[in-house]
């Protein structure tokens, strides 16, 4: 806070001399104004007759300020200092690392929507881990910071950025580890205005509307933090803060006048169909309340678009195959005589069915013995015939017990 106090002190005093001619002198005449020639010598413009223009002719810028959630934590902790009884950052660090480890995303290229190949999504990707290294920072959280300012040298160089634009990146490391945190955040807000400094300064248009799209980013995930916030402690002059209509209108003109390559990415359309109604929900009046249903709503777009940017999109699986059922075979027709010229028509008797030709049974098996391989015939012995001998044993035994008998 001091250190604020002085930076604050500093500026108002250089004004102050500035003005005045840095020691009392006369001040100096503002009709006339200096200007360099192209020799590089200073001449006086006289500007006495020009009239300031009217407010109704002055020409507005419609670019895209540096949107940060750092102005939206400003006003939170503003509006809960004295309901949540915090004062000093230190206090504020618990409820910042708690905020930080509900939303914190996954930066890495293979980790985000498209894989780095996607760079509508690159661009949308940088601005959400950009509003990531800020809750980082105000946690007090140094290993979330140096790893939030890694993945933001990925996506910006996957946007072309150089080692030129991110020279920043290297200097808030250098300040969020010797715990300079002030230090640290001027030289992450440094950083982010660098890359897109260096976007919105290209010729190529399509570069300028990375910066829309880099913007968009963080304003999609600083607001999913700042609605859980004002959701989790509403009260209609806590609630207020999120009016912004003038801001939703601003992105819609932006948005609209990008190049087509961006228009006709499906996330990108999707997040300009919705700004209408987003538009809407914010629209109330100077000190009116945001109504808590609004402030829900709110919260479930943000959150539905970032997860959409940070999350790798699951294949769509081709749809299955239709089986069809087999065609029936072709009936043949029967055989017309009167297609052919060489013979008479012979009509068939209208009584006379067609019938299909009777099946002929296969043979029956004869199962003969006949069939079955004959035995080889055995040599005939010679000499007499069983029967003959078997009969002459009997007739010698018969004889035999007659003599025996007669002995008796």
């Amino acid at each position: 806070m001091i250190t604020r106090i002085l930076i604050i002190a500093a500026v108002v005093i250089s004004s102050a001399l500035t003005c005045h001619g840095q020691g009392g002198g006369a001040a100096p005449d503002k009709s006339k104004r200096q200007k360099l020639s192209d020799g590089g010598v200073t001449t006086d413009t006289d500007t006495s007759d020009l009239k300031p223009v009217a407010k109704s002719q002055r020409q507005r810028e419609r670019g895209l300020p540096q949107i940060s959630i750092i102005d939206k934590l400003l006003s939170i902790e503003g509006a809960l200092n004295s309901k949540l009884q915090r004062s000093t950052e230190d206090q504020w660090a618990r409820d910042y690392s708690e905020l930080y480890q509900l939303f914190r995303e996954d930066g890495r290229l293979s980790a985000i929507r498209g894989q780095g190949a996607n760079t509508a999504c690159n661009a949308l990707a940088l601005g959400v881990k950009a509003c990531d290294a800020v809750i980082a920072l105000k946690a007090r959280n140094l290993e979330a910071l140096n790893q939030a300012a890694e993945q933001i040298d990925q996506l910006a160089k996957k946007l072309g950025a150089s080692d030129g634009e991110l020279g920043m990146s290297s200097t808030v490391r250098i300040y969020a580890n010797k715990k300079q945190w002030f230090n640290a955040f001027l030289a992450l807000g440094r950083l982010q205005r660098d890359v897109t400094n260096y976007l919105e300064s290209s010729a190529d248009k399509r570069k300028r509307d990375q910066a829309v799209l880099v913007v968009v980013g963080g304003w999609l995930q600083g607001g999913r933090c700042v609605t859980h916030v004002v959701d989790t402690h509403y009260d209609d002059y806590v609630s207020n803060i999120l009016r912004e209509q003038r801001l939703v209108a601003l992105i819609e003109e932006n948005m609209a006048a990008m190049d087509a390559t961006y228009l006709n990415d499906p996330l990108v359309s999707e997040i300009m169909k919705t700004l209408p109604a987003l538009r809407a929900l914010v629209s109330v009046g100077l000190r009116d309340p945001v109504k808590q249903p609004a402030v829900k709503e709110l919260h479930k777009h943000f959150s539905g678009f970032v997860k959409s940017i940070m999350t790798v999109e699951k294949p769509v699986a081709p749809p299955a195959a239709e089986t069809k059922p087999a065609a029936p075979a072709p009936e043949t027709p029967a055989p017309n005589s009167a297609a052919s010229p060489a013979s008479a028509p012979t009509p068939a008797p209208a009584t006379t069915a067609v019938t299909a030709p009777e099946k002929t049974p296969p043979p029956p098996v004869d199962d003969t013995i006949s069939e079955r391989p004959q035995r080889r015939a055995e040599p005939e012995e010679k000499g007499f015939p069983l029967w003959i001998i078997v009969f002459g044993v009997i007739i010698l035994g018969a004889l035999g017990l007659v003599f025996l008998r007669r002995a008796d």
